[in-house]
Protein backbone atom coordinates (compact mmCIF):
# COMPACT_ATOMS: atom_id res chain seq x y z
CA UNK A 1 0.00 0.00 0.00
CA UNK A 2 3.25 2.38 0.72
CA UNK A 3 4.69 1.65 -2.35
CA UNK A 4 1.25 2.36 -4.26
CA UNK A 5 1.20 5.93 -2.49
CA UNK A 6 4.89 7.16 -3.12
CA UNK A 7 3.96 5.92 -6.61
CA UNK A 8 0.80 8.11 -6.60
CA UNK A 9 2.84 10.81 -5.52
CA UNK A 10 6.05 10.50 -8.00
CA UNK A 11 3.10 10.28 -10.75
CA UNK A 12 0.90 13.85 -9.70
CA UNK A 13 4.21 15.71 -9.25
CA UNK A 14 5.46 14.24 -13.05
CA UNK A 15 2.18 15.34 -13.93
CA UNK A 16 2.29 19.01 -12.37
CA UNK A 17 5.82 18.87 -13.88
CA UNK A 18 4.32 18.32 -17.66
CA UNK A 19 1.72 20.42 -17.42
CA UNK A 20 3.96 23.36 -16.46
CA UNK A 21 6.40 22.63 -19.49
CA UNK A 22 3.04 22.55 -21.59
CA UNK A 23 1.54 25.51 -20.41
CA UNK A 24 -1.41 23.83 -18.93
CA UNK A 25 -1.04 25.60 -15.54
CA UNK A 26 0.59 28.90 -15.11
CA UNK A 27 4.24 29.25 -14.00
CA UNK A 28 5.09 32.09 -11.78
CA UNK A 29 8.64 33.47 -10.86
CA UNK A 30 9.58 33.36 -7.66
CA UNK A 31 9.91 36.57 -5.89
CA UNK A 32 12.40 36.57 -3.29
CA UNK A 33 13.22 39.93 -2.87
CA UNK A 34 9.21 40.60 -1.83
CA UNK A 35 8.30 41.84 1.43
CA UNK A 36 5.31 40.70 3.88
CA UNK A 37 3.90 42.00 6.63
CA UNK A 38 1.80 44.85 8.20
CA UNK A 39 -0.48 46.46 5.72
CA UNK A 40 -1.93 50.29 5.97
CA UNK A 41 -5.56 50.63 7.09
CA UNK A 42 -7.93 51.83 4.26
CA UNK A 43 -4.75 51.63 1.43
CA UNK A 44 -4.41 48.44 -1.06
CA UNK A 45 -1.89 47.43 -3.45
CA UNK A 46 -0.92 45.98 -6.90
CA UNK A 47 1.45 45.56 -10.15
CA UNK A 48 0.16 47.42 -12.88
CA UNK A 49 1.11 46.44 -16.49
CA UNK A 50 4.33 43.88 -17.74
CA UNK A 51 5.58 43.29 -14.23
CA UNK A 52 7.62 39.90 -13.89
CA UNK A 53 8.74 40.61 -10.23
CA UNK A 54 6.25 41.37 -7.95
CA UNK A 55 6.22 44.41 -5.94
CA UNK A 56 4.68 44.45 -2.65
CA UNK A 57 5.04 47.02 0.37
CA UNK A 58 4.63 47.03 4.09
CA UNK A 59 3.70 49.36 6.71
CA UNK A 60 5.07 50.41 9.79
CA UNK A 61 2.37 52.17 11.80
CA UNK A 62 5.20 53.69 14.34
CA UNK A 63 6.87 55.81 12.01
CA UNK A 64 3.79 56.07 9.22
CA UNK A 65 6.77 54.61 6.64
CA UNK A 66 5.44 52.55 3.73
CA UNK A 67 8.45 50.41 2.66
CA UNK A 68 8.05 49.97 -1.04
CA UNK A 69 9.11 47.43 -3.61
CA UNK A 70 8.31 47.76 -7.14
CA UNK A 71 9.73 46.13 -10.73
CA UNK A 72 8.49 47.15 -14.27
CA UNK A 73 10.07 48.77 -17.42
CA UNK A 74 8.54 52.85 -16.81
CA UNK A 75 6.23 55.07 -16.10
CA UNK A 76 6.41 56.14 -19.49
CA UNK A 77 5.49 56.36 -23.07
CA UNK A 78 1.63 54.42 -23.72
CA UNK A 79 2.24 52.02 -21.02
CA UNK A 80 3.28 51.85 -17.42
CA UNK A 81 4.68 48.92 -15.61
CA UNK A 82 5.00 49.80 -11.68
CA UNK A 83 4.01 48.84 -7.92
CA UNK A 84 0.72 50.97 -7.05
CA UNK A 85 -0.37 51.54 -3.17
CA UNK A 86 -3.51 53.55 -3.55
CA UNK A 87 -7.19 54.25 -2.01
CA UNK A 88 -9.92 56.42 -3.64
CA UNK A 89 -10.34 59.99 -3.39
CA UNK A 90 -13.58 61.84 -4.93
CA UNK A 91 -13.85 65.25 -6.23
CA UNK A 92 -11.03 68.25 -5.61
CA UNK A 93 -8.30 67.03 -3.12
CA UNK A 94 -4.33 66.80 -2.51
CA UNK A 95 -1.87 63.73 -1.88
CA UNK A 96 1.49 64.79 0.15
CA UNK A 97 4.36 62.34 1.17
CA UNK A 98 7.80 62.27 2.16
CA UNK A 99 10.47 60.33 -0.19
CA UNK A 100 12.66 59.46 2.43
CA UNK A 101 15.00 57.15 0.36
CA UNK A 102 15.03 56.06 -2.87
CA UNK A 103 17.22 53.27 -4.39
CA UNK A 104 18.14 53.66 -7.64
CA UNK A 105 18.66 50.17 -9.79
CA UNK A 106 18.65 52.73 -12.77
CA UNK A 107 19.18 55.88 -13.57
CA UNK A 108 15.22 56.14 -14.51
CA UNK A 109 14.39 54.09 -11.61
CA UNK A 110 11.02 55.88 -10.47
CA UNK A 111 9.09 56.51 -6.77
CA UNK A 112 6.64 59.33 -6.38
CA UNK A 113 2.82 59.91 -5.35
CA UNK A 114 0.55 59.68 -8.85
CA UNK A 115 -3.36 60.64 -9.29
CA UNK A 116 -4.37 57.93 -11.97
CA UNK A 117 -7.92 57.02 -13.53
CA UNK A 118 -8.11 53.66 -13.51
CA UNK A 119 -5.88 50.90 -12.96
CA UNK A 120 -5.13 49.73 -16.35
CA UNK A 121 -1.64 50.11 -17.97
CA UNK A 122 -2.29 52.89 -20.35
CA UNK A 123 -4.40 54.78 -18.07
CA UNK A 124 -4.77 58.86 -17.98
CA UNK A 125 -2.41 60.05 -14.75
CA UNK A 126 -0.81 63.25 -13.53
CA UNK A 127 2.33 62.40 -11.26
CA UNK A 128 5.01 63.95 -9.01
CA UNK A 129 8.07 61.49 -9.71
CA UNK A 130 11.40 61.53 -8.38
CA UNK A 131 14.20 59.79 -9.99
CA UNK A 132 16.91 58.85 -7.78
CA UNK A 133 19.53 59.10 -10.42
CA UNK A 134 18.22 61.97 -11.97
CA UNK A 135 15.82 64.71 -11.18
CA UNK A 136 12.28 65.51 -10.04
CA UNK A 137 9.30 66.09 -12.45
CA UNK A 138 5.47 65.82 -12.95
CA UNK A 139 4.77 63.41 -15.43
CA UNK A 140 1.50 63.16 -16.99
CA UNK A 141 -0.68 61.06 -19.33
CA UNK A 142 -3.04 63.21 -21.05
CA UNK A 143 -5.32 60.28 -22.51
CA UNK A 144 -5.70 57.09 -22.18
CA UNK A 145 -3.12 54.67 -24.43
CA UNK A 146 -1.63 58.27 -25.15
CA UNK A 147 2.65 58.80 -24.65
CA UNK A 148 3.37 59.88 -21.88
CA UNK A 149 5.13 63.68 -21.11
CA UNK A 150 6.62 65.58 -18.26
CA UNK A 151 7.24 69.81 -17.31
CA UNK A 152 10.06 71.38 -16.18
CA UNK A 153 12.44 68.96 -13.54
CA UNK A 154 14.19 70.63 -10.86
CA UNK A 155 17.13 68.93 -8.86
CA UNK A 156 16.30 67.24 -5.58
CA UNK A 157 17.87 64.87 -2.78
CA UNK A 158 16.20 62.47 -0.46
CA UNK A 159 14.74 63.34 2.06
CA UNK A 160 12.26 65.25 -0.06
CA UNK A 161 8.41 66.46 0.38
CA UNK A 162 5.68 65.80 -2.67
CA UNK A 163 2.35 67.12 -3.05
CA UNK A 164 0.04 66.31 -6.23
CA UNK A 165 -3.19 68.60 -6.15
CA UNK A 166 -6.62 68.08 -7.77
CA UNK A 167 -9.14 71.34 -8.87
CA UNK A 168 -11.56 70.22 -11.38
CA UNK A 169 -9.60 68.66 -13.68
CA UNK A 170 -6.47 71.18 -13.27
CA UNK A 171 -3.56 68.96 -11.61
CA UNK A 172 -0.86 70.61 -9.82
CA UNK A 173 3.02 69.19 -8.55
CA UNK A 174 5.01 70.33 -5.83
CA UNK A 175 7.95 69.72 -4.20
CA UNK A 176 9.38 71.21 -0.86
CA UNK A 177 12.79 70.79 1.75
CA UNK A 178 10.59 71.19 4.99
CA UNK A 179 6.95 70.79 3.81
CA UNK A 180 6.61 74.14 5.12
CA UNK A 181 7.14 76.59 1.50
CA UNK A 182 6.71 74.76 -1.59
CA UNK A 183 8.33 74.80 -5.21
CA UNK A 184 6.32 74.89 -8.10
CA UNK A 185 7.12 72.29 -10.54
CA UNK A 186 4.34 71.80 -13.08
CA UNK A 187 0.68 71.95 -14.24
CA UNK A 188 -1.69 69.74 -16.78
CA UNK A 189 -5.06 69.55 -18.13
CA UNK A 190 -6.51 66.07 -17.80
CA UNK A 191 -10.33 65.18 -17.66
CA UNK A 192 -10.11 62.47 -15.45
CA UNK A 193 -13.78 61.10 -13.83
CA UNK A 194 -14.99 62.31 -10.03
CA UNK A 195 -13.24 58.74 -8.51
CA UNK A 196 -9.82 58.65 -9.20
CA UNK A 197 -6.72 56.43 -7.56
CA UNK A 198 -4.37 58.25 -5.75
CA UNK A 199 -1.13 56.97 -4.25
CA UNK A 200 2.27 55.97 -4.47
CA UNK A 201 4.35 54.67 -7.09
CA UNK A 202 7.70 52.52 -7.54
CA UNK A 203 9.28 51.63 -11.22
CA UNK A 204 12.16 49.82 -11.17
CA UNK A 205 13.13 50.31 -14.76
CA UNK A 206 15.51 47.13 -14.35
CA UNK A 207 15.72 43.61 -14.08
CA UNK A 208 15.27 43.79 -10.29
CA UNK A 209 13.17 45.19 -7.64
CA UNK A 210 13.68 49.10 -6.70
CA UNK A 211 12.83 49.86 -2.73
CA UNK A 212 12.17 53.21 -1.74
CA UNK A 213 10.78 54.41 2.03
CA UNK A 214 7.80 56.72 1.86
CA UNK A 215 6.41 58.21 4.86
CA UNK A 216 4.08 61.20 6.42
CA UNK A 217 1.87 59.82 3.87
CA UNK A 218 -1.76 61.82 3.66
CA UNK A 219 -4.93 62.42 1.49
CA UNK A 220 -7.45 64.87 1.78
CA UNK A 221 -9.42 67.81 0.91
CA UNK A 222 -6.85 71.12 -0.69
CA UNK A 223 -4.78 73.16 1.63
CA UNK A 224 -3.57 76.80 1.23
CA UNK A 225 0.19 76.88 -0.14
CA UNK A 226 3.29 78.79 0.74
CA UNK A 227 5.15 79.29 -1.60
CA UNK A 228 8.94 79.15 -1.79
CA UNK A 229 9.37 81.95 -4.07
CA UNK A 230 7.46 84.68 -5.64
CA UNK A 231 8.50 83.12 -8.93
CA UNK A 232 6.79 79.83 -7.95
CA UNK A 233 3.67 81.68 -6.76
CA UNK A 234 3.20 83.02 -10.13
CA UNK A 235 4.12 80.17 -12.40
CA UNK A 236 1.06 78.33 -10.22
CA UNK A 237 -1.16 81.35 -10.83
CA UNK A 238 -0.94 80.41 -14.91
CA UNK A 239 -3.86 78.33 -15.54
CA UNK A 240 -3.05 75.56 -17.91
CA UNK A 241 -6.02 77.42 -20.40
CA UNK A 242 -3.12 79.71 -21.00
CA UNK A 243 -0.64 77.14 -21.30
CA UNK A 244 -0.31 75.66 -25.29
CA UNK A 245 0.54 72.58 -25.80
CA UNK A 246 3.79 71.48 -26.98
CA UNK A 247 5.79 68.44 -28.86
CA UNK A 248 9.34 67.54 -29.22
CA UNK A 249 11.04 66.67 -32.23
CA UNK A 250 14.23 65.09 -32.13
CA UNK A 251 17.42 65.01 -34.15
CA UNK A 252 16.97 67.84 -36.62
CA UNK A 253 20.10 67.62 -39.22
CA UNK A 254 20.92 71.64 -39.46
CA UNK A 255 24.63 71.53 -40.60
CA UNK A 256 24.83 71.07 -44.64
CA UNK A 257 28.32 68.78 -44.28
CA UNK A 258 28.56 65.85 -44.50
CA UNK A 259 30.83 64.91 -41.10
CA UNK A 260 30.35 64.94 -38.92
CA UNK A 261 25.83 65.44 -39.22
CA UNK A 262 24.95 68.40 -36.36
CA UNK A 263 21.54 67.38 -35.22
CA UNK A 264 19.23 69.66 -32.86
CA UNK A 265 16.21 68.84 -31.35
CA UNK A 266 13.01 71.18 -31.10
CA UNK A 267 10.65 72.08 -28.17
CA UNK A 268 7.66 73.89 -29.76
CA UNK A 269 3.90 74.89 -29.54
CA UNK A 270 1.89 71.91 -31.42
CA UNK A 271 -0.85 74.80 -32.82
CA UNK A 272 0.40 77.11 -35.20
CA UNK A 273 0.23 80.93 -33.50
CA UNK A 274 -1.51 83.92 -35.30
CA UNK A 275 2.12 85.28 -34.99
CA UNK A 276 5.53 84.23 -35.36
CA UNK A 277 7.29 82.92 -32.58
CA UNK A 278 10.75 84.01 -31.14
CA UNK A 279 13.20 81.63 -31.39
CA UNK A 280 15.78 80.40 -28.60
CA UNK A 281 19.29 78.53 -29.45
CA UNK A 282 20.51 76.64 -26.30
CA UNK A 283 23.80 75.36 -25.93
CA UNK A 284 24.61 72.90 -23.10
CA UNK A 285 28.24 72.76 -21.34
CA UNK A 286 30.96 70.11 -22.21
CA UNK A 287 29.82 67.29 -20.25
CA UNK A 288 25.85 68.01 -21.05
CA UNK A 289 23.98 66.58 -24.17
CA UNK A 290 21.08 67.92 -26.41
CA UNK A 291 19.03 65.03 -25.10
CA UNK A 292 18.99 65.64 -21.69
CA UNK A 293 18.54 69.43 -22.03
CA UNK A 294 15.24 69.49 -23.57
CA UNK A 295 12.69 69.04 -20.19
CA UNK A 296 13.94 72.63 -19.19
CA UNK A 297 12.65 74.46 -22.29
CA UNK A 298 9.18 72.89 -21.29
CA UNK A 299 8.08 76.28 -19.55
CA UNK A 300 9.69 78.11 -22.68
CA UNK A 301 7.59 76.47 -25.30
CA UNK A 302 4.26 76.55 -23.37
CA UNK A 303 4.72 80.23 -23.60
CA UNK A 304 5.00 80.44 -27.04
CA UNK A 305 8.92 80.16 -27.89
CA UNK A 306 10.31 78.33 -30.28
CA UNK A 307 13.17 76.50 -28.32
CA UNK A 308 15.84 74.10 -29.80
CA UNK A 309 19.25 72.92 -28.41
CA UNK A 310 22.28 71.94 -30.74
CA UNK A 311 25.52 69.84 -30.91
CA UNK A 312 27.85 71.91 -31.94
CA UNK A 313 31.70 71.97 -31.61
CA UNK A 314 32.67 75.55 -32.27
CA UNK A 315 30.88 79.24 -32.31
CA UNK A 316 30.31 78.54 -36.27
CA UNK A 317 28.26 75.72 -35.37
CA UNK A 318 26.08 78.57 -33.59
CA UNK A 319 25.86 80.61 -36.70
CA UNK A 320 25.18 77.74 -38.67
CA UNK A 321 22.07 77.44 -36.35
CA UNK A 322 20.86 80.80 -36.22
CA UNK A 323 21.40 80.84 -40.23
CA UNK A 324 19.12 77.21 -40.29
CA UNK A 325 16.54 78.81 -38.42
CA UNK A 326 16.44 82.21 -40.66
CA UNK A 327 15.89 79.70 -43.46
CA UNK A 328 13.02 77.85 -41.92
CA UNK A 329 11.45 81.00 -40.28
CA UNK A 330 8.19 80.94 -42.88
CA UNK A 331 7.93 76.82 -42.27
CA UNK A 332 8.58 77.11 -38.40
CA UNK A 333 6.46 80.40 -37.78
CA UNK A 334 9.83 81.77 -36.62
CA UNK A 335 10.21 85.94 -36.34
CA UNK A 336 13.37 85.84 -37.70
CA UNK A 337 14.71 89.15 -36.01
CA UNK A 338 13.60 87.90 -32.73
CA UNK A 339 16.64 85.06 -32.57
CA UNK A 340 17.93 84.82 -29.11
CA UNK A 341 21.09 82.16 -27.94
CA UNK A 342 22.38 81.13 -24.71
CA UNK A 343 24.02 78.70 -22.49
CA UNK A 344 25.41 76.72 -20.03
CA UNK A 345 29.20 77.13 -18.76
CA UNK A 346 30.92 76.60 -22.38
CA UNK A 347 27.67 76.39 -24.10
CA UNK A 348 27.61 80.66 -22.46
CA UNK A 349 30.67 81.99 -23.56
CA UNK A 350 30.34 80.69 -27.17
CA UNK A 351 26.36 82.44 -26.72
CA UNK A 352 28.83 85.89 -26.02
CA UNK A 353 30.83 84.81 -28.86
CA UNK A 354 27.59 84.91 -31.18
CA UNK A 355 26.58 88.10 -29.78
CA UNK A 356 29.74 90.23 -30.18
CA UNK A 357 31.12 89.36 -33.88
CA UNK A 358 28.57 89.25 -35.78
CA UNK A 359 30.45 91.43 -37.84
CA UNK A 360 32.93 89.51 -38.13
CA UNK A 361 33.07 87.58 -41.43
CA UNK A 362 36.29 85.21 -40.97
CA UNK A 363 34.57 84.10 -37.87
CA UNK A 364 31.47 82.60 -39.98
CA UNK A 365 32.43 79.84 -41.04
CA UNK A 366 31.65 76.66 -43.80
CA UNK A 367 28.85 74.74 -42.08
CA UNK A 368 25.93 75.68 -44.15
CA UNK A 369 23.15 78.25 -44.98
CA UNK A 370 25.70 80.85 -46.03
CA UNK A 371 23.05 83.26 -47.61
CA UNK A 372 21.56 84.44 -44.50
CA UNK A 373 22.19 86.71 -41.80
CA UNK A 374 24.23 84.88 -38.38
CA UNK A 375 23.51 87.62 -36.14
CA UNK A 376 21.23 87.38 -33.12
CA UNK A 377 19.19 89.46 -31.08
CA UNK A 378 19.60 88.82 -27.31
CA UNK A 379 22.06 86.83 -25.83
CA UNK A 380 22.36 84.76 -21.92
CA UNK A 381 25.19 83.48 -20.35
CA UNK A 382 24.91 80.60 -17.75
CA UNK A 383 28.26 80.38 -16.10
CA UNK A 384 29.93 81.08 -19.04
CA UNK A 385 34.02 81.30 -19.18
CA UNK A 386 35.39 84.46 -20.91
CA UNK A 387 38.63 85.71 -22.43
CA UNK A 388 40.78 88.54 -22.67
CA UNK A 389 43.83 87.36 -24.11
CA UNK A 390 44.60 86.82 -27.96
CA UNK A 391 43.40 86.69 -30.95
CA UNK A 392 39.84 85.88 -29.99
CA UNK A 393 39.92 88.35 -26.71
CA UNK A 394 36.10 89.30 -25.88
CA UNK A 395 37.86 92.45 -25.34
CA UNK A 396 38.21 93.07 -29.21
CA UNK A 397 35.11 92.59 -30.33
CA UNK A 398 32.29 94.42 -28.29
CA UNK A 399 30.29 97.47 -28.74
CA UNK A 400 27.62 99.28 -27.60
CA UNK A 401 25.83 97.49 -30.84
CA UNK A 402 25.89 93.99 -29.56
CA UNK A 403 22.54 92.63 -28.78
CA UNK A 404 21.55 92.90 -24.86
CA UNK A 405 23.49 90.33 -22.84
CA UNK A 406 22.08 89.35 -19.67
CA UNK A 407 24.78 87.05 -17.45
CA UNK A 408 23.99 85.19 -14.34
CA UNK A 409 26.93 83.31 -12.50
CA UNK A 410 27.75 81.82 -8.63
CA UNK A 411 30.02 83.21 -6.66
CA UNK A 412 30.52 79.39 -4.97
CA UNK A 413 31.85 78.25 -8.67
CA UNK A 414 34.98 76.41 -8.82
CA UNK A 415 35.01 75.60 -12.23
CA UNK A 416 34.36 79.21 -13.80
CA UNK A 417 35.62 81.96 -11.36
CA UNK A 418 32.64 84.47 -10.93
CA UNK A 419 35.33 87.33 -11.57
CA UNK A 420 35.55 86.66 -15.60
CA UNK A 421 31.52 87.64 -16.14
CA UNK A 422 32.19 90.61 -13.88
CA UNK A 423 35.10 91.92 -15.91
CA UNK A 424 32.81 91.42 -18.88
CA UNK A 425 29.98 93.28 -17.57
CA UNK A 426 32.17 96.12 -16.71
CA UNK A 427 34.04 96.57 -20.17
CA UNK A 428 30.53 96.41 -22.03
CA UNK A 429 29.60 99.29 -19.75
CA UNK A 430 32.57 101.32 -20.31
CA UNK A 431 31.66 101.20 -24.03
CA UNK A 432 27.72 101.66 -23.36
CA UNK A 433 26.49 98.03 -23.95
CA UNK A 434 23.29 96.99 -22.98
CA UNK A 435 23.97 94.30 -20.09
CA UNK A 436 23.00 92.79 -16.76
CA UNK A 437 24.90 90.64 -14.37
CA UNK A 438 23.28 89.18 -11.43
CA UNK A 439 25.48 87.30 -9.19
CA UNK A 440 24.47 84.38 -6.40
CA UNK A 441 26.05 83.70 -3.12
CA UNK A 442 26.37 79.81 -2.78
CA UNK A 443 25.06 78.75 -6.31
CA UNK A 444 27.91 76.70 -7.86
CA UNK A 445 28.58 76.12 -11.24
CA UNK A 446 26.25 73.45 -12.42
CA UNK A 447 23.19 74.26 -9.84
CA UNK A 448 21.22 76.42 -12.00
CA UNK A 449 16.91 75.97 -11.08
CA UNK A 450 13.27 77.57 -12.70
CA UNK A 451 13.99 80.18 -10.98
CA UNK A 452 17.20 81.08 -13.27
CA UNK A 453 15.17 79.85 -15.86
CA UNK A 454 12.26 82.10 -14.88
CA UNK A 455 14.81 85.28 -15.16
CA UNK A 456 16.25 84.14 -18.36
CA UNK A 457 12.73 83.74 -19.67
CA UNK A 458 11.97 87.73 -18.30
CA UNK A 459 15.10 88.63 -19.84
CA UNK A 460 13.95 87.22 -23.05
CA UNK A 461 10.32 88.65 -22.95
CA UNK A 462 11.47 92.46 -22.43
CA UNK A 463 14.19 91.93 -25.32
CA UNK A 464 11.57 90.46 -27.78
CA UNK A 465 8.33 92.58 -26.70
CA UNK A 466 6.83 89.18 -26.28
CA UNK A 467 3.75 88.60 -24.47
CA UNK A 468 2.49 85.25 -25.92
Amino acid sequence: MKVVKCFMKLAAIGLLAVSILVGVLPLYAENKDSISGKKAAGWTSINIGKVDIKGDYTYAAATGTFNITGYGSDIWNSKDAFHFVYKTMKGNGQITARIVNAEAVNEWTKVGIMMRKDLTEGSQHASVIFAPGNNLACFQRREDQLKGSFSDSVSSKTPCWLMLTREGNIFKGFVSEDKKKWRFIGTDVINMPETIYVGLAATSHAEKLCHASIDNVSTGALKKIEYMTETDRRRASITPDKVLDIERIYKIEYGQIKRPKLYMNMVRPVKKLSKPMPALIFMHGISGNIDGDVGMFTHFAQQGYFCVTIQYRSLQDCKCAVRFLRSKAKEYNIDPERIGVWGHSLGGEVAIYAGITSHVKELEGSVGWDKYPSNVNAVCSLAGPTEFTGDMSMSKFIDKNDPPLLILHGKNDEVIPWQGSQRLYDELKKVGGDVTIRLFDGLDHSSFNVDHYEMVKEFFDKCFKYIC
